[in-house]
């Protein structure tokens, strides 16, 4: 079994991809790290009124993915009463 340990600040290593592999070299030893799968097709960087969704109201994230929020759980909600009122003077 190899050990390999890298320095926090290196000298003299270089990184860089190529076809979708991370090749780490320093002096005469080269790691390659090959990604798996290939990169899928680029997505849109804007989201405007034409924008397609499924979700439907308030938007929540976690931290890792987005979900729609629940009323009276993740935020309140306001109940608007009007009382229909006669005022004599």
């Amino acid at each position: 079994m190899s050990h390999i340990t890298i320095q926090e600040n290196p000298t003299n290593l270089i990184m860089s991809e190529v076809n979708n592999q991370l090749i780490i070299q320093e002096q005469n030893t080269s790691i390659v790290l090959q990604s798996v799968g290939t990169q899928g097709p680029q997505g849109p960087n804007v989201i405007n009124g034409t924008t397609t969704t499924t979700f439907t109201g308030i938007l929540k994230g976690n931290g890792a993915t987005i979900t729609t929020a629940t009323p009276d759980v993740d935020y309140a909600t306001v109940t608007l009463t009007i009382v229909n009122a006669l005022i004599f003077g």
